[in-house]
């Protein structure tokens, strides 16, 4: 007779098996795989080590449990857990009995294009939803960048809301053109990195961002309305009457309402009444200013948002929008004109009497300043563009015509250089046919002569071009500035005080303003735990503005 192996009595009848100590070696191959709570050749169900591991491997073959097996369904051999022991059920006692938890279970939720690191659960942090603090967000898509803004809602509100700035960012974009949503990935992925920069300057993580739109697919036109006073005096329900009146229109079925904005009311022949709430009268009219948006360019630019996991909570004019952030009451009373010089197209916003009077949209801009200098100089877009924002001027008397400048070569141009007053040159005519076409909008609009008392304030990327200012003064013959955002605003102002964050600003100053209004909160996660309640920004919050210097300087 051959000796009796352990845990198996003669033809395979059970025997009892006394219990091992810990850490002691078990005695064949089929007590180290059991997966149990027991010792070492101990079966729950009191089965032998031979059937345990026959009905272990045959349920794992099946893809199912086996009565009283407590491992992993799947094959494969058990997550073993700190100190050589396996998982037991859902594994949360470690070798001492300790609690561990689950892979994963402190892991956050990463959007595309986040980098990977240690989690902020491990460094004492965790996030939760702000009650106390309204955040607000601000994104512009340009053609060449994507701009972010997060910021507070601070300020006596709901009357006289503000916006405290805590994180900007900025990242290059090539899926927009012209205003339109050309590759939606490409422009989510820029979302993703101008936001991730923004919020990790700001502290947040934001859930919902106000969009700005523009472009040749914008479009506005004036609404009239007319009711019949119920009463002797008018009453809200009267003028949400006639502005519902001035509203139905029909837009056509690739359009959509994006702005519907009072111009004027008219009591009874008694014009220029901004609220006739409360004054007495038979036949209330109204003058509607509406603003309409192609369909399938407000669906993809959502669409854009939606991929890099936010929620577009509007979408604003960026005219519109940008007015907030740089021009004044006495301005926008007096006459002014706001015009907004992007990448892909040229925004133009008429302002009089505080009302917004006429909008348009022009298809020259800052690209085709890019593309004569490809033309011109014989280098590459990304070349040109760097030139342009370099060593560009906007206005060619301020240029010495001795300096020059080295060019980009291929291997087979070999070193070439260029006077700068010839990159100055293609510049010049460029900008100078474009603001001859923004004058002769103004006067389409009724405003050409001098009507613009203001004059006319530049705002957007290409507007920040040394000379560009001085040019717009000899084309337009009226006072012109550039529009830096100083309306409104506290916190980090000096990391937006360019005419480039002139949409942005006004993108969270709208939004601050619908919130203080009874708008729908963003929901923002703000930073808890260890150290206090975050806004904190690090070293992001004083380098981000060297950071981004150095990204348009490169």
């Amino acid at each position: 007779m051959g000796r009796r192996p352990a845990g198996r009595g003669w033809r395979g009848a059970p025997v009892a098996v006394r219990p091992r100590p810990h850490g002691a070696r078990p005695a064949d191959r089929g007590a180290r795989r059991l997966r149990g709570g027991g010792g070492a050749g101990a079966d729950p169900v009191g089965r032998s080590g031979a059937v345990s591991r026959h009905l272990g491997r045959a349920s794992r073959r099946a893809g199912r449990r086996a009565p009283g097996d407590r491992g992993p369904a799947r094959g494969g051999r058990p997550r073993r857990r700190a100190g050589g022991h396996t998982s037991r059920g859902f594994g949360r006692t470690g070798s001492r009995g300790a609690e561990t938890p689950l892979r994963g279970a402190g892991r956050t939720l990463r959007r595309p294009g986040d980098r990977a690191g240690k989690g902020d659960c491990e460094r004492g942090w965790w996030w939760r939803v702000s009650r106390d603090r309204q955040i607000v967000a601000g994104l512009d898509l340009g053609s060449t960048k994507t701009c972010a803004v997060i910021a507070e809602v601070v300020g006596e509100l709901p009357r006289l809301p503000l916006a405290k700035i805590l994180g900007v960012g900025l990242a290059k974009n090539a899926g927009v053109r012209r205003g339109m949503v050309r590759d939606i990935d490409e422009t989510s992925r820029s979302i993703v990195a101008a936001m991730r920069d923004a919020e990790r300057m700001a502290g947040v993580k934001v859930q919902a961002v106000t969009c700005g739109i523009a472009g040749e697919h914008v479009s506005a036109r004036t609404s009239p309305g007319v009711v019949a006073v119920s009463a002797d005096e008018i009453t809200p329900d009267d003028v949400a009457r006639v502005n519902e009146v001035a509203r139905a229109v029909s837009l056509g079925r690739d359009h959509e309402l994006l702005h519907d904005i009072p111009q004027e009311y008219v009591v009874d022949q008694q014009r220029g009444i901004s609220d006739p709430v409360g004054m007495t009268g038979t036949r209330l009219e109204v003058e509607m200013y509406l603003v309409t948006v192609q369909s399938t360019a407000a669906q993809n630019l959502r669409r854009s948002v939606e991929r890099a996991r936010y929620r577009p909570a509007e979408l604003v004019l960026e005219p519109l929008a940008a007015s907030y952030a740089v021009l004044t009451e006495d301005e926008k009373e007096l006459g002014v004109a706001l015009v907004e010089v992007g990448g892909g197209s040229t925004g133009v916003a008429i302002f009089h009497e505080g009302k917004i009077r006429h909008l348009a949209s022009l298809k020259f801009a800052g690209a085709h300043v890019t593309s004569d200098l490809v033309a011109g100089l014989g280098v590459t877009q990304a070349d040109a563009e760097r030139l342009k924002e370099k060593d560009g001027i906007a206005y060619q008397p301020l240029v010495d015509a001795s300096e020059m400048i080295n060019l980009p070569s291929t291997p087979s141009q070999g070193a070439r250089q260029a006077s700068r007053e010839l990159l100055s040159h293609i510049i010049h005519q460029r900008m100078d046919e474009i603001f001859q076409l923004v004058q002769r909008e103004f006067e389409r609009a009724g405003y050409g002569g001098g009507r613009l008392p203001a004059g006319v304030v530049l705002t957007g990327g290409t507007a920040h071009l040394p000379g560009t200012v001085e040019l717009a003064r000899e084309a337009f013959a009226l006072p012109v500035r550039a529009g830096t955002p100083e309306q409104g605003i506290s916190g980090l102002v000096d990391s937006v005080q360019a005419p480039r964050y002139a949409v942005p600003v006004g993108l969270v100053l709208y939004a601050a303003r619908r919130l203080a209004h009874g708008g729908v909160p963003s929901g923002a996660l703000v930073k808890s735990g260890r150290g206090g309640g975050g806004g904190g920004g690090g070293v992001e919050r004083w380098f981000g503005p060297l950071k981004r210097w150095l990204q348009d300087f490169f």
